[in-house]
């Protein structure tokens, strides 16, 4: 009997160790699994940060496009300028352009409502200068429209320069 009893504790002792080197062997594993959690999210940030660059690259270009259109009209007195577009049918393609601002607010990443109070600022003052029929009126409200779009471009552009930095 004391020979089974041995042979029962070996037994014991063999599973114990067993025990320990896979309790050892988990918890190696566990911290791979936590650095490789930590370097897929590192990856993944990266990622979005990139994205987030070149929305703001899109954003910044498209607004560029807005503000040049925008400022033929704010330096002259006309309704219909020298190359006979339409001051109304511009403003409403600025007012579809400006969509892009709201698509992308997720580049605002503090702030997001800030993409949408910028856009509803422009597009109420565009709205104003469609129904105006004083020519100077229409010249300062879109200088107003230029003055707007200028410190949104320096706030995209104060948030790329983050976004590269980081």
């Amino acid at each position: 009997m004391e020979t089974w009893e041995a042979v029962k504790l070996g037994l014991e002792i063999i599973s114990l160790v067993v025990s320990i080197i896979s309790a050892f062997i988990s918890h190696i594993n566990k911290n791979k699994t936590q650095k490789d959690l930590e370097y897929i999210n590192e990856i993944k940030d990266s990622i979005l940060q990139k994205q987030k660059i070149g929305e703001i690259s899109t954003v910044t270009e498209k607004v560029k496009d807005i503000l040049e259109k925008v400022r033929v009209y704010s330096t002259k007195v006309k309704k219909i300028s020298a190359t006979g577009s339409n001051l109304n049918k511009d403003i409403s393609n600025i007012k579809n352009s400006l969509s892009v601002i709201k698509e992308n607010r997720s580049i605002f990443d503090e702030d997001k409502k800030y993409a949408d109070k910028i856009y509803k600022e422009i597009t109420d003052k565009l709205n104003l200068v469609i129904d105006m029929k004083n020519a100077d009126d229409i010249v300062k409200e879109l200088r107003n429209v230029e003055t707007k779009l200028d410190e949104f471009l320096a706030r995209l552009k104060e948030l790329g320069d983050i976004k590269k930095y980081d």
